[in-house]
């Protein structure tokens, strides 16, 4: 028996969705019960007193004290009588494509959707739901595995404007000889279909599927541990005790009162880490995101202190993902954003630095700079053009490089001058093998203005 993939709840009406259907006609199937629309509305109208999922004068609804109520089946309940779990989950997002984030809670044994204006519960699934909303696609995937013989079925499950769930595409496959899933032959025993096409092989199957099967890598919104409903449905008004004293502790008494007279810690963030990056000297507040977010780095922000004559500080923050590439201080791959403090534009003022991750298909280095003048710190862009900086005291200058490909590579060579980091050498080396080694097949100098010298 295929497990059923959810009952969405509308307004009164309990549809249940019922997994494996098809149209003939190829078109987007509705979940649940063929319920007419005039119906659907009489009913809202009966029963919500005009209030309904898609209305969007409800603000006025609830008092502050009653953030934790909800309606779910035509009644008014408090939502924590449907969280059973030992541990409950929410995640963020805009399911319907309606430009709104709606809220999803996850339970031991259920997914409910929540639409936070009109405070209705209009989807109801098994825990085995992720939500998504990733590059276009919105709506809840569903999986159902069986065995003997092994089964997989599944659903991507899309809204209408009047948040209605239909299956808009489903899937799956089974071996139906050996019980054991797509062998390595893909023989006669491997069965895959995709909506109302059956008995399709591997090859068309995988076409026809398409980016609905990129739903298994990493495209569901990620789960956070629920602490509070109230400060959930809220968004942060009420509820804030669960998070307790932001106050952070430093055996320093001078920096322990400027750390907690700057550092703001808003509901929806929380404090990674505090540490010394230099004992008595520099010390950092790492700020991550308390609702992660799918393709985002959890670690959000930092506040650098630093102890000159007085201690001084400044905020760092950091683009999405998504931002151009080009932007300050973008982070790129396997980032630990660790912390240097040292000079680097000669001037024997030491700097900050912070780690930006591995840029590009060589995985070169890319650092931020925050350089130490007129008693403050200024963010210089220019430092993150050098890949894998090296410093060369003795020449006050940078050099920089890596691979270019499997058998070449190239350095460069950088000083600062008029608050930039000017590139003014490159190198390019390709691999001999018979001399087993790199030889240099070109060479480049520039003026200060950029030019190429003669």
């Amino acid at each position: 028996m295929r497990k059923r993939i959810g009952k969405a709840i509308i307004i009164l009406l309990f549809i249940s969705i019922f997994s494996g259907c098809s149209t003939s006609n190829g078109e987007n199937e509705e979940v649940g019960s063929a319920i007419e629309e005039s119906e659907i509305s009489t009913n809202q109208e009966k029963e919500y007193n005009d209030i309904s999922v898609s209305d969007n004068n409800t603000s006025n609804l609830y008092e502050y004290d009653d953030y934790e109520y909800v309606i779910y089946g035509g009644e008014r309940i408090k939502l924590e009588t449907l969280l059973t779990g030992e541990t409950n989950y929410y995640t963020r997002a805009d399911v319907c494509g309606d430009e709104e984030k709606e809220i999803a809670f996850k339970t031991d044994d259920k997914v409910y959707l929540l639409d936070n204006k009109s405070r209705i519960i209009f989807y109801e699934g098994t825990s085995a739901d992720e939500i998504v909303d990733y590059k276009g696609m919105k709506g809840v995937h569903t999986e159902t595995i069986e065995y003997e013989p092994t089964q997989v079925h599944e659903q991507f499950i899309a809204f209408d404007e009047n948040k209605n769930p239909y299956v808009e595409f489903s899937w799956g496959w089974k071996d139906r000889v050996n019980g054991r899933i797509l062998d390595s032959k893909r023989g006669e025993g491997d069965y895959f279909y995709c909506n109302d096409e059956d008995e399709l092989d591997y090859w068309t199957w995988n076409l026809k599927v398409g980016e609905y099967r990129d739903l298994w890598w990493a495209r569901h919104q990620p789960w956070n541990e629920l602490q509070s409903i109230e400060l959930i449905l809220s968004n942060g008004e009420y509820g804030k005790e669960v998070l307790g004293d932001n106050h952070i502790e430093i055996d320093n008494p001078e920096f322990e009162a400027i750390v907690n007279s700057v550092v703001d810690v808003p509901w929806n963030q929380r404090i990674e880490k505090t540490e010394w990056i230099v004992e008595g000297e520099v010390f950092r507040v790492a700020i991550e995101r308390a609702e992660l977010e799918i393709d985002e780095y959890a670690h959000l922000r930092d506040y650098i202190f630093v102890k000159k004559d007085e201690i001084k500080w400044f905020e760092v923050t950091y683009p999405s993902k998504n931002d151009p590439l080009d932007s300050d201080r973008y982070v790129w791959d396997a980032c630990d954003f660790n912390v240097k403090y040292e000079n680097v534009n000669f001037d024997n003022e030491k700097d900050i630095l912070i780690f930006l991750g591995y840029a590009g298909v060589h995985g070169y280095m890319k650092y931020s700079a925050y350089l130490y003048e007129d008693g403050g710190y200024r963010y210089e862009k220019t430092f993150e053009n050098i890949p894998n900086y090296k410093l060369y005291p003795e020449e006050k200058c940078l050099k920089g490089g890596g691979q270019s490909s499997a058998a070449s590579r190239f350095n460069k060579k950088y000083i600062y001058t008029e608050d930039k980091f000017l590139e003014i050498e490159y190198s390019y080396y390709e691999y001999d093998e018979e001399k087993e080694d790199y030889i240099l097949v070109e060479k480049k100098e520039y003026n200060l203005d950029g030019t190429l010298k003669e």
